[in-house]
């Protein structure tokens, strides 16, 4: 009564997720309509085309519940493990068919590498904000952060820059240092 997946491979440029788990139908049908999944891997690499940090080695869990009817992914728990500390939260995917997808996502990062947070922040997410940091905040490490976004289904057709309410985050690091010639 579910269907196992031996392996997935998705590859994005550099970035491999190597995953394996398990979907099948919510347990009580009355309770959610949908399906349950949890995806893992042990051996994944972010490895975005802008950043110049070396790729990241991470452990990942994906588990929710995606709806048929709303077309949505419900991202109930989110980890992510590197070799330096751990990323963890909860986030929505939303399947907008003739527009963007919306999504949201609340993550909190503990003791991580700065070199390997950089890497696993998303380039549509502060696009500004993320260059500057890619190309000027080096060294050290995250030791308490978190990251919010939420972006309506059809938001990122439109180009205006997104507002506090749609992305913030707090970082809170040592050991780091900037560069601010050029």
């Amino acid at each position: 009564n579910k269907l196992e997946v031996e392996k997935l491979q998705v590859t994005v440029g550099r970035t491999r997720l190597n995953l394996d788990g398990a979907a099948g139908p919510v347990p009580d049908p009355l309770a959610r309509d949908g399906y349950r999944f949890e995806l893992v891997s042990n051996d994944s690499v972010i490895a975005p085309e802008d950043t110049t940090e070396q790729p990241v080695q991470v452990q990942l869990k994906l588990a929710g519940i995606f709806s048929a009817a709303s077309r949505t992914f419900d991202l109930s728990d989110i980890r992510m493990r590197s070799s330096s500390g751990e990323a963890s939260g909860a986030g929505t995917y939303t399947i907008a068919p003739g527009i963007s997808d919306g999504m949201s996502l609340d993550l909190n990062v503990k003791d991580m590498a700065v070199a390997q947070v950089k890497p696993i922040w998303p380039w549509f997410a502060g696009p500004n904000a993320r260059r500057w940091v890619m190309q000027k905040f080096f060294g050290g490490k995250v030791i308490d952060g978190r990251v919010k976004f939420a972006v309506a289904p059809g938001r990122l057709d439109d180009p205006s820059p997104l507002s506090e309410q749609e992305i913030s985050g707090r970082f809170e690091v040592s050991g780091s240092r900037f560069d601010t010639a050029g």
